[in-house]
């Protein structure tokens, strides 16, 4: 774990996840196992991260979002609340998702 992170209340995170320097995790997210988070990311509350999944750095991800195994997110995007994240898609970098949307296929900018 990075200098600077702030965890809130009721987070299970599982082994093998490394969390990058000026991270903010809302309460009530569960990280899966193996998950790499990047520098200056901002996970709102109640989130779910599944497994193996890689976030590049300064990305901001709003509450109620569900991120399904083996998900890669390049840096600097923004997904809004709500959002639905298929197992194995990966969304490349600067990428703006609004809320409540589903995504099951790779977006790349």
């Amino acid at each position: 774990i990075g200098s600077g992170v702030n965890i809130g209340s009721s987070v299970n995170i599982g082994s093998g996840v490394k969390i990058g320097s000026g991270v903010k995790i809302g309460s009530g997210v569960n990280i899966g196992s193996g998950v790499n988070i990047g520098s200056g990311v901002n996970i709102g509350s109640s989130v779910n991260i599944g497994s193996g999944v890689n976030i590049g750095s300064s990305v901001n991800i709003g509450s109620g979002v569900k991120i399904g195994s083996g998900v890669k997110i390049g840096s600097g995007v923004n997904i809004g609340s709500g959002v639905n994240i298929g197992s194995g898609v990966n969304i490349g970098s600067g990428v703006n998702i609004g809320s409540s949307v589903n995504i099951v296929h790779n977006l790349i900018a």
